[in-house]
C-alpha cells in the first residue's frame, strides 16, 4: 500500500473505502474535501484536524512528487474556488501557508475575487 494512503486512511478511517479505492492522492482529497465544509459547519474540529495534519504531511513530501502535486493542483484550487470555505481558511491555513499557496487558491478567480479572499483570512 502506498505511503499517501495509509495516511490518509490513517487520518480519515470514515472514507476509508473511498481512499482504498482512490487511483492517487488527487482523488483522495476529492472524498476528504466533500465532507470539510460540511465539518466547518457543524464544528467538527476531529475532521479539521485531520485535514490540516494531512495537508502538512503531503506539502512535506517532497521526494514524492505526487501528494504534493495533489495539493496544489486539486485541492487548493479546488477550495479556492468555493466562496464558501474563504471564512474558514483561518482555521485550515496558517498565515505563512496561506502566503504560500495563494497562487494555487486563487488560480481560477479574478484578481477582484482575490482580493476578497485574502480580506477573508486577515480580517478574521
Amino acid at each position: 500500500m502506498s505511503t499517501w494512503r495509509r495516511k490518509a486512511i490513517e487520518l480519515f478511517p470514515e472514507i476509508k473505502r473511498d481512499i482504498e479505492e482512490s487511483l492517487g492522492p488527487g482523488e483522495a482529497w476529492i472524498y476528504i474535501e466533500e465532507n470539510l465544509l460540511d465539518a466547518f459547519l457543524n464544528g467538527d474540529n476531529n475532521y479539521i484536524k485531520s485535514v490540516k495534519q494531512y495537508f502538512s504531511w503531503s506539502i512535506s513530501t517532497r521526494s514524492d512528487h505526487s501528494p504534493h502535486q495533489a495539493i496544489i493542483c486539486g485541492f487548493l484550487v479546488n477550495i479556492g474556488r468555493e466562496k464558501e470555505y474563504w471564512p474558514y481558511f483561518p482555521k485550515l491555513f496558517t498565515k505563512q501557508q496561506f502566503e504560500l499557496y495563494i497562487p494555487s487558491l486563487s488560480y481560477s478567480i479574478s484578481e477582484k475575487e482575490k482580493k476578497v479572499m485574502e480580506n477573508a483570512f486577515y480580517n478574521k
